[in-house]
């Protein structure tokens, strides 16, 4: 019988986890080419696996159903190669060169994070939290979240989405809207409006 289960990150699985980032995260809404959105999509999961002091990793039938990567303050990362390092910094390059990346998204971030801090100090961030849609089973992401919340009590974490995720499903598990900007993100010739929000929740 096949069973949901938290396990050790396979070194395997590093694609799937692209593979979910860029169909969970909308990133086709940044981006036009898909080329482009591959490109974005290996970043993101670089740039944020390589800030992770915990990874968590859901495993169905030995499949990977779903990750959660965060970064508790005081703690080192887990997960840095050279390879990865020298991927972010050829694609840093690349979008200087043709004026692309995503900075409009993370001036928004910045920004709320700036008003966030003058009366909070997080102990700890979640960077990625992401399932795999093919997978019927229900309950990755909430069982994800449970095991990263273990032995965190009292501890405010804090994450960014936007309304291309599923960001109800925070509010819906204890976490609360702090903040939102509105930003207008261009790909191709078409524009849209993104609503970028910030959540925290103190851990009970």
């Amino acid at each position: 019988m096949r069973e949901l289960q938290i396990e050790e990150f396979c070194r395997k699985d590093h694609k799937k986890a692209i593979r979910f980032a860029i169909t969970g995260m909308q990133f086709n809404w940044f981006f036009e080419k898909r080329w482009m959105i591959r490109l974005y999509g290996r970043y993101f999961w670089y740039q944020e696996l390589s800030k992770a002091t915990e990874i968590h990793a859901a495993y169905y039938g030995g499949e990977l159903a779903g990750v959660l990567l965060a970064k508790m303050q005081g703690e080192t990362p887990k997960y840095r190669t050279r390879t990865m390092a020298l991927y972010m910094r050829l694609y840093a390059l690349f979008c200087r060169l043709t004026e692309g990346g995503d900075e409009l998204y993370q001036d928004a971030n910045n920004d709320m994070f700036a008003a966030f801090s003058q009366h909070t100090v997080p102990d700890g961030e979640i960077l990625f939290l992401a399932a795999d849609p093919a997978v019927a089973q229900k309950g990755i992401g909430s069982m994800l979240l449970r095991e990263f919340e273990k032995g965190k009590q009292g501890k405010t974490v804090f994450l960014y989405t936007d309304n291309g995720c599923t960001y109800r499903f925070y509010e819906h598990r204890g976490f609360f809207r702090i903040d939102e900007r509105d930003v207008e993100i261009t790909a191709g010739e078409t524009k849209r409006l993104l609503r970028c929000f910030l959540y925290a929740k103190t851990i009970q």
